[in-house]
């Protein structure tokens, strides 16, 4: 797994090195996550059990992605916004699987990135990167 991170770290500074070389700003913007929602509903808990195994793992390969991609943003260039934990109030069923959702949770988090976004295209300012 940590190979894997590793890859994902790597492709994501390429993606931002050459982003930049064309002045294009990056977002980085890790999705909603099934094993961190504390409520499940009981077919999301039933598909967290028939997932990926073991579910620990997924959960420290996310959270070493997500400080990875935290170290690759840039002040007023590269900027990060956490959506892993939109969902974590969320009582009805939202995932389809372990990384997909339905329609609520595309407008939930539709919802969520245009608040975190309004600052970012407008004052260059994000909550991590100042």
């Amino acid at each position: 797994m940590e190979e894997r991170v590793r890859r994902c770290l790597d492709n994501m500074r390429q993606a931002r090195d050459l982003s930049l070389s064309s002045g294009i700003k990056v977002i980085f913007a890790p999705q909603p996550f099934l094993p961190q929602k504390p409520v499940k509903s009981g077919l999301e808990a039933l598909l967290q059990v028939q997932s990926y195994r073991p579910v620990d793992e997924l959960v420290k390969a996310y959270a070493d992605l997500r400080r990875g991609l935290q170290v690759l943003c840039m002040p007023g260039r590269v900027f990060y916004m956490d959506c892993s934990g939109v969902f974590d109030s969320e009582r009805r069923t939202v995932f389809s699987d372990m990384w997909h959702f339905s329609d609520v949770g595309h407008a939930l988090l539709g919802s969520y990135m245009a608040n975190k976004l309004d600052p970012i295209l407008y004052t260059g300012r994000d909550e991590k990167t100042g």
